[in-house]
């Protein structure tokens, strides 16, 4: 009798919640939340017992009762207002794109839409899918949100299934076809059957490794083009990864966080050997990781690629030019301290400790003079102060500054002033 009253009990409990006004208020209001979360238990896989999953269907008044299964994953571009927008607006926008796809799948397709945490999730039911007709509605979709809502919108089409339990392969595969828009682009409409994804043998499981040997070969080949500032050879060393890590991509496109990985990794390593500080090349403390990791194509990674080489040329250039400049200006005061002494290209290169054929180069660049040029000027600039200022004879004058032959000498002073010494002691005096 005890056990019986206490049963009692309990019901006459359970109904009075059942019939309280408030209480089924805040459940009506929670219903979208609670679909939300159920549908994303069962594309995810925490949720498998199909009895359980009847139950809550039929308390949420989800009906999944069909024979065939397949999952859609919307993905919404940001664009150039993204970052304008507020939370709310951003989550209205999401609800309207969500309003817009239960309109036009509802005329064919049985589904339930969800939210993601940064996507749309649609199952699709039925006993006989048509897959050709799924993926028409999709791509008609695309085109009618960018031309009335003005986004772009990128959709992953997983294989159909047989019953519930196909769900979350489904939206495992819808997920997948959204990593090929990094191959494929945005704003398309992905279908995972039209993907010749390669079985995992030979050629897929050592996809990274033959990612990885190729950027090894051409380390040393990018950091000498790098060095000697080789922009064709770097773009066609850039080429031939992007290339490599395409195909690379094609065999095996879940192997894209490695790859992505151990490219950043190179890059990285690629920096400290050139001696480029990396807080110093990013402007706001970016990391190449995640700066890659947001590429959403392989052109954008190519893009990506060539801009962080540009600037790499361009940070050794400066600091080329700089080193230069330093190195000429020591050659010049060692031409000047040596003024009366025989100066030659290799004694002065010796002097400063770099190799006379850099040191040519380098002071034709920074001089806009050869070197010889500048000692010859230098050496007649200073024998002009001499006929000026002193008594010398003009041929002590040849002598000191170590021309052998006064006749040479008169020669080169003439030519570089246009008079000759005797002349310009004359119109000095």
């Amino acid at each position: 009798a005890k056990i019986i009253d206490a049963k009692k009990i309990i019901e006459d409990q359970f109904n009075k919640i059942k019939s309280d006004e408030n209480l089924n208020k805040q459940l009506k209001k929670n219903i979208p939340i609670l679909k939300d979360i159920f549908l994303n238990q069962i594309v995810t896989g925490k949720l498998t017992d199909l009895q359980t999953i009847k139950e809550r269907s039929e308390f949420l008044g989800i009906e999944l009762s069909m024979s065939q299964y397949t999952v859609l994953v919307l993905e919404l571009q940001d664009d150039n207002q993204a970052s304008k927008r507020s939370e709310y607006d951003k989550n209205m926008l999401k609800l309207a794109v969500i309003n817009h796809l239960e309109s036009m799948l509802g005329k064919t397709f049985s589904h339930y839409s969800f939210n993601l945490v940064n996507n749309i999730g649609v199952i699709i039911q039925g006993d006989n899918i048509d897959r050709t007709l799924l993926k028409n509605t999709c791509v008609e979709f695309k085109d009618y949100v960018n031309k009335s809502m003005g986004l772009l919108i990128t959709i992953g089409l997983g294989r159909i299934h047989e019953g519930i339990h196909g769900i979350p392969f489904a939206f495992r595969e819808a997920l997948d076809a959204l990593e090929y828009k990094l191959l494929l682009g945005c704003n398309v409409v992905i279908d995972i059957e039209n993907i010749q994804v390669s079985q995992v043998n030979e050629k897929t499981v050592f996809a990274e490794d033959v990612f990885e040997d190729t950027i090894k070969k051409l380390e040393d080949d990018l950091i000498y083009s790098l060095k000697t500032l080789n922009r064709k050879k770097v773009a066609q060393i850039t080429d031939n990864i992007v290339a490599t890590l395409g195909e690379t991509l094609r065999i095996n496109i879940e192997k894209t966080d490695r790859l992505i990985f151990l490219m950043s990794f190179f890059l990285t390593k690629l920096l400290l050997t050139l001696d480029i500080k990396i807080e110093k090349f990013f402007d706001q403390g970016n990391e190449i990781y995640d700066d890659l990791r947001n590429l959403e194509t392989i052109d954008q990674f190519g893009e990506y690629i060539n801009r962080f080489f540009d600037k790499v040329m361009n940070i050794l250039q400066n600091k080329q030019e700089s080193k230069n400049s330093f190195l000429v200006s020591k050659a010049i005061e060692y031409i000047k301290e040596n003024i009366y002494n025989d100066i030659s290209l290799t004694k002065t290169a010796d002097a400063i400790y770099i190799s006379p054929n850099y040191l040519s180069r380098i002071f034709k660049q920074e001089m806009n003079e050869t070197f010889i040029e500048f000692v010859t000027n230098s050496k007649m600039t200073e024998a002009k102060e001499l006929l000026k200022n002193t008594n010398y004879k003009i041929y002590e004058i040849a002598d000191m500054l170590k021309y052998k032959d006064v006749n040479h000498f008169t020669r080169v002073f003439k030519r570089v002033f246009s008079v000759t010494p005797t002349d310009y002691r004359e119109l000095t005096n």
